[in-house]
Parts: C-alpha cells; structure tokens; sequence
C-alpha cells in the first residue's frame, strides 16, 4: 500500500456510520490530524475494507451499504486521502441484503478482487477485477 501505510493506521483511520452518512478519513493518529469526507451520501453503510483496487500503489475505499443495494468502491485520485472518485460495482439482485466485503487477489493475477456476503440471497459472490484498475 505504498506510502499510506507509513501515513495511516489503516482501518483503524477511516471512520462510516449509517446515523451521519458519512466514510470519512480520519487523520487523528498523524502529526498533523485532518478529517476529510470520502463520501456524504452514502445511506447506511455496512461494510468497508481498504486496498490498493487500481493498482496504483496508493489505499482505495470499498463498502456496501444497506440503504444502497450494492457495492461501490472509491479511488483515492490524489493518492495521499484527500480527493476521492466513486464507483459503483454491482449488486447481488433485489433483496440480496449486501452486508460484509472484503478484498483479496483470488483468481492470482496480481490484483484485488471484491467478495461480498449476500445476507438476504444466503450467498457469497466475487467480482473479478478484470482490467486491474477496477474499472471492469
């Protein structure tokens, strides 16, 4: 994850919560502490895990959120947390309930795939992130 290791405590730094609707980055743990909003918009969120999704060497954003049938997924265009571009990946179906998402290289081909758990659908799934920037 490149320099963002060296600059954030991971997870531990990047607050969501469905009461404001907000993913935010938050810098208390640096020298110099900052919050800055990844997202205002998001309904509800679930789920979140971070990593380097367009590989660019830099930590990207991955969540679910229950008010949104679906998974959505922020590129850190900046690289150093302070401008971000959403986007959306796919849902499970209507009633799928997308609850938990990870990330993880699982067809090995060096770059990170999506896994979601469909709670309404009692399903796991997994996109491939085919191109390796996330896009498809």
């Amino acid at each position: 994850m490149g320099d963002w290791r060296n600059k954030f405590y991971e997870q531990q730094d990047i607050n969501y919560t469905g009461i404001t609707g907000q993913i935010s980055l938050d810098l208390t743990h640096t020298v110099d502490p900052h919050r800055y909003v990844i997202d205002s918009e998001i309904i509800e969120p679930e789920s979140l895990h971070v990593g380097d999704i367009d590989g660019d060497g830099d930590a990207d954003v991955i969540t679910t959120a229950y008010g949104q049938s679906g998974l959505t997924w922020w590129e850190n265009t900046a690289g150093d947390g302070t401008t971000w571009e959403s986007y959306y990946i796919g849902d499970g179906g209507s009633g799928s309930n997308p609850h938990y998402v990870w990330l993880a290289d699982l067809d090995n081909d060096d770059d990170l795939d999506a896994v979601l758990v469909l709670v309404g659908a009692g399903a796991i799934v997994w996109w491939e992130n085919a191109d390796g920037n996330g896009e498809s």
